[in-house]
């Protein structure tokens, strides 16, 4: 290597360019690599991509393109002067060999699939023509309504686009869009299997659930790979959700067998007094985007095997998980109507199945908004109603706290599956003695996280929408307006390598008053308040001080305080 080294920098980048000058055939510019291929991931599963880092690729190029024209204008004197740039070299040339492997596996498919690509790709970061067209390879078969035990076309005659939130213009798919006719077509089909359904031995249902475990186990990569398209979230913890999902198939499958009444001694003679556990009849089942496949299992899984049918509206941003779901319980052996699925925009279709008669009980997790006016409809004509809404979630670090483990934590809570979880951390409460040291910790923690596609395994991945996007930038300029001081990230992530996907950093505001509008609403996006206390009391004080919340958690040492903090906080 050294004698190469040695050598005018501008031979050594024209043999590098040799190497990639067979990508140019496929590609119009170094910048689509990365979405090229990204994009094959998607259309296809093919092993040696996901080995693939493109945006290390782009960086090399776009490096050898710098040295090049400063080799050009006589800056580096016509030679190589520091050693690293050897070791850069070498890389380049191996990366390029094992680029070329995949790219002959890339024609190949276009080769053998020539009917799905009207022409070779020519992709740019603002709307590929060829991202437009819907991925062939999804591992799903339908894109429809599920009722009655078909397979159907909306009676609307709607459809609706689901885009990739890492490649905001990347089409995965077009699905129907159910309007009310076909809630009522559900709600029917639904209706007319409850009976039925309820009457099959609770056994028997179970055995209809473990066999979609099976299933869903079998195919778990598949599952965490749609929901990551769809939603965004990293694959890892794509693959934690599908985890979760099967455990809570496989806990409710066993509930068949544990569905006790019981008995109580009568004050009449001759006069036995007991209970017995009876389904409600038919259920709404009404999902959120940022679990796509676990909520539904959550929720679908215990309402089957308690003898209920199913209405399931899913999302309209994350259709497909649930579309494998209710693939899956089909091949499993559930009875047609007994689980009925209408995609689509949610407004008119859920007011319908929250007003409709023939709807026992509801099931909805979602905004605080919604689910409160759902709650308050409902209870009118006097349905049973489950409802699990929005959180403002704190954690408290007092000052004897293990600060590395505390600064672990709150990073991951505030900023995995990109602080789009319900029990997300989306605020800080800090004893102010331990307020240097803990800030010091956190911005290097965040700064260690990767930001990108959930393909690639990121610690962090895209935001779900782009109404979630604006939403979430809307909440950064709040805070900066309402005098907050913005430590960290707080601006969208543009550049080529992010492919223009809806990508934010991850954010920290210190000098948070608890009356601002980013301490006290949810923003639901990865967005951390830091806030400073005098005390445990104070602390308590601070958390307490929102409408809403779900989860809480502290970090101290000491025995007495974290039993303080259970009884008091709220």
């Amino acid at each position: 290597m050294a004698e190469k080294m040695n050598r005018p920098l501008v031979t050594k980048y024209d043999e590098v360019r040799e190497n990639v000058q067979t990508f140019n055939e496929v590609l119009r510019g170094l910048e689509s690599l990365q979405a090229n291929l990204l994009r094959f991931k998607s259309w296809y599963y093919l092993p040696e991509l996901d080995a693939v880092a493109p945006s290390k690729f782009i960086g090399f190029a776009e490096m050898t393109g710098d040295y090049y024209e400063a080799n050009r204008k006589g800056g580096l004197n016509g030679g190589l002067t520091d050693p690293r740039l050897g070791r850069w070299f070498q890389e380049v040339e191996q990366d390029s060999k094992e680029y070329r492997h995949v790219f002959d596996k890339v024609q190949q498919l276009l080769a053998d699939n020539g009917k799905a690509f009207k022409k070779k790709p020519h992709l740019r970061f603002s709307a590929p023509p060829e991202w437009k067209a819907p991925v062939k390879n999804l591992g799903i078969t339908n894109r429809n309504l599920y009722i009655g035990g078909e397979w159907v076309d909306s009676t609307a005659d709607s459809s609706y686009e689901v885009r990739n939130p890492a490649h905001r213009y990347h089409v995965l798919a077009e699905v129907q869009a159910a309007g009310v006719e076909d809630a009522e077509r559900a709600v029917a089909a639904a209706t007319d299997a409850a009976s039925s359904w309820a009457a099959t031995p609770a056994p028997q249902r179970a055995d209809i659930l473990y066999r979609a475990h099976e299933l869903m186990r079998d195919r778990r990569e598949e599952f965490a790979r749609l929901i990551t398209l769809e939603e965004g979230k990293s694959l890892p913890d794509a693959r934690a959700e599908v985890q979760r999902s099967l455990n809570i198939i496989q806990y409710a499958a066993g509930e068949g067998r544990r569905m006790f009444g019981y008995t109580t001694p009568s004050e009449t003679r001759d006069t036995v007094a007991y209970t017995l556990r009876r389904p409600l009849g038919v259920v709404a089942v009404i999902t959120p985007w940022n679990f796509p496949l676990a909520i539904p299992a959550w929720k679908i899984a215990p309402a089957l095997i308690c003898g209920n049918a199913v209405v399931f509206k899913p999302a309209s941003s994350t259709p497909l998980s649930a579309i494998k779901l209710t693939e899956t319980f089909i091949e499993a052996g559930l009875p047609p109507g007994v689980l009925n699925l209408v995609t689509g925009p949610g407004g008119s279709v859920g007011s319908y199945l929250v007003n409709h008669p023939d709807i026992s009980g509801i099931s909805f997790t979602g905004s605080t908004e919604i689910g409160t006016g759902l709650y308050a409809q409902a209870a009118t004509t006097l349905k049973k109603v489950q409802c699990e809404m929005g959180g403002k979630n704190a954690v408290i670090v007092l000052a004897d706290a293990d600060m590395e483990q505390a600064i672990g934590s709150v990073a991951v809570a505030a900023f995995g599956s990109t602080g789009q979880r319900c029990t997300a951390t989306s605020r800080v409460i800090v004893e102010e003695s331990a307020m240097d040291i803990f800030l010091e910790g956190l911005v290097e923690r965040t700064k260690g996280l990767t930001v990108g596609d959930g393909l690639d395994s990121h610690d962090v991945g895209p935001v779900a929408s782009e109404g979630q996007f604006q939403k979430i930038m809307e909440y950064i300029e709040i805070g900066k307006e309402e005098g907050a001081n913005l430590l960290h990230g707080g601006g969208p992530l543009t550049s080529p390598e992010f492919g223009g996907g809806l990508y934010i950093e991850p954010t920290i505001f210190t000098n948070v008053d608890p009356g601002m509008r980013i301490a006290k609403e949810e923003i639901f996006g990865p967005v951390l308040t830091v806030f400073s206390c005098r005390d445990l009391a104070h602390a308590i004080d601070i958390s307490n001080n929102v409408q809403f919340g779900l989860s809480s958690s502290i970090y101290t040492k000491d025995l007495l305080k974290a039993f303080r903090y259970i009884e008091d906080v709220e």
